[in-house]
């Protein structure tokens, strides 16, 4: 009898000891992971272009590869559905949906299609012509749909 419980001892020593080794193993690799998900935010905050208010759409434009899926604040006018501002070439932008708003300021011209609007804290009645040419501000992402860009909702 008292071989089975020595037999019985050491099988629960063992027992715990693998226990605790999964714990451990366990706890590495959720830190381990937790680690990882910080450290790609940082990356990817830090290899984001300085974003100012005077970004113009034609510097955007012009470098959509650092600003593809990075978050932007853009000083512009609202256009709302119907407007198209002389400087404004609507075939080298994209439109996402059938309620895209057409944004502008003095070097070009995207659609926005969800961003946040800054100044003014809503979106303008793009049905209002009133609305035209208002001064906004906006925060998206900017984002490539068949190789043309329009800003979408921040991520």
């Amino acid at each position: 009898m008292d071989n089975k419980i020595k037999a019985n001892a050491i099988k629960l020593v063992i027992l715990l000891v693998i226990l605790i080794i999964l714990a451990v193993v366990i706890n590495f690799f959720w830190l381990k992971f937790q680690g990882k998900k910080d450290t790609n935010a940082q990356t990817t905050t830090a290899t984001q272009p300085p974003i100012t208010s005077e970004t113009t759409v034609a510097r955007i434009l012009e470098n959509l590869a650092n600003y593809k899926d990075k978050t932007i604040v853009l000083n512009a006018k609202f256009g709302g559905w119907g407007s198209e501002p002389k400087n404004c070439d609507t075939s080298k932008v994209a439109v996402k949906t059938k309620s895209d708003i057409l944004i502008y300021d003095e070097t070009g011209c995207l659609y926005e299609s969800g961003a946040q609007y800054l100044a003014p804290t809503s979106q303008p009645d793009p049905d209002n012509k009133k609305n035209i040419g208002m001064d906004i501000t906006i925060k998206g992402t900017l984002k490539l749909l068949d190789d043309k860009p329009y800003i979408g909702p921040v991520e």
